[in-house]
């Protein structure tokens, strides 16, 4: 999905805000990142987090990841770019992926 595309998609009502926000920001998510954010903040922080969006962790330690040049490549070719928000988009996304995870 194109972030063209992504915009688009995200004009409709809030459950397909959040469907389209989690499918953007999820083709940029690998095994690598989600090890990330298992590592710290850690599973027993994301699995009792009681905020949908993790914004009961501190936006510090978000914005203290490096995400490598892949992500980087993958953004543009999809008409984007690394901001401070993407970055934690995507760090919030592998960390749902690993909560859903868990859940099984």
């Amino acid at each position: 999905m194109t972030r063209a595309e992504y915009l688009e998609r995200s004009g409709g009502n809030e459950d397909e805000r959040i469907i389209a926000h989690r499918e953007y920001y999820a083709q940029f998510v690998d095994d690598s990142i989600r090890a990330m954010v298992t590592r710290r903040p850690g599973l027993s922080r994301l699995v009792g987090s009681r905020d949908r969006s993790f914004d009961d962790i501190d936006i510090k330690l978000w914005e203290g990841f490096v995400l490598g040049e892949k992500v980087h490549t993958l953004l543009k070719e999809r008409g984007d770019y690394m901001t401070a928000n993407s970055k934690v988009c995507i760090l919030k996304e592998a960390a749902r992926q690993v909560v859903d995870g868990a859940s099984c």
